[in-house]
């Protein structure tokens, strides 16, 4: 294998296994500190298909994204909070500026330096 290859490899496993996270102000929980959503960074084929989403639905390839990626924290483990049968309730039953806004944090480019400051 090329140095070059390897060296993209490496730093892909480096930022892949590292959770970011995005805290949510108004959704509060029951101390009423904002909740924190994790997520990793996707991959280029998950990019792909959010990309296809984004084609046809700006809005719901936003709820692609939190589908896709987002977990919350209990204890040592990160467990996903939605799945593709919860997308009909991000339509219609939770705030439409706040999903928009968890969604477009989750698929903002993060520079690999803030990876590694994490």
């Amino acid at each position: 294998m090329s140095a070059i290859k390897d060296i993209a490899l490496k730093q892909f496993a480096t930022i892949s296994k590292k959770w970011q996270s995005v805290s949510v102000e108004k959704w509060k929980d029951n101390e009423g500190k904002p909740i924190v959503i994790y997520f990793k960074p996707f991959t280029l084929g998950e990019k792909e298909q959010l990309y296809k989403r984004y084609q046809k639905s700006e809005m719901k390839a936003l709820v692609y994204a939190i589908i896709l990626k987002a977990h919350e924290k209990n204890g040592d483990e990160y467990k996903k909070i939605w799945d593709q049968f919860d997308e009909p309730d991000f339509m219609t039953r939770y705030d439409s500026d706040i999903i928009i806004e968890i969604g477009t944090k989750l698929v903002e480019t993060t520079s690999t330096e803030e990876y590694e400051k994490k």
